[in-house]
């Protein structure tokens, strides 16, 4: 399969209920806490991707996040011709070559998240004195 055939593909919405999910590579879906956060932070970053019909080729976990998300449609990507060693390869690609943060980004992201945090409560905390303030000059004239 050529590269840009898969990069290329144009992005669907599909009914969840609609894919067919075959016997997969991985066999435990691990803990999905985190990337359903993501996704109902963010949306669904990476479509899914679905080959022959509706058949699932990449992104399970995605997919049941958004199950558990409780999302009617997912985004995908369809590839009508793709042979049952191209969708293993993709698969195995997907999975084996994903880095881990370290632990310090992690920290670091973290951090930014956290100052984030502090800065919006400092400034709803200002908006807040600001109005007590108002209230209470209204009240002495």
């Amino acid at each position: 399969m050529k590269l840009d055939k898969l990069t290329k593909a144009p992005i669907e919405t599909i009914l969840i209920d609609k894919i067919v999910v075959k016997e997969r590579r991985r066999q435990r879906m691990g803990k999905l806490q985190g990337l359903m956060r993501s996704i109902a932070r963010q949306g669904l970053i990476h479509p899914i991707i679905i080959r022959n019909g509706n058949e699932l080729a990449a992104g399970a976990r995605r997919l049941e996040s958004c199950k558990r998300l409780n999302w009617k449609t997912i985004p995908a990507r369809r590839i009508e011709r793709m042979t049952n060693e191209e969708m293993r390869a993709i698969e195995l690609d997907e999975n084996r070559e994903r880095e881990a943060l370290t632990g310090y980004d992690s920290a670091k992201a973290r951090l930014a998240e956290i100052k984030q945090i502090e800065a919006k409560q400092q400034a709803e905390e200002r908006i807040i004195a600001t109005r007590c303030l108002k209230k209470c000059q209204a009240r002495k004239t």
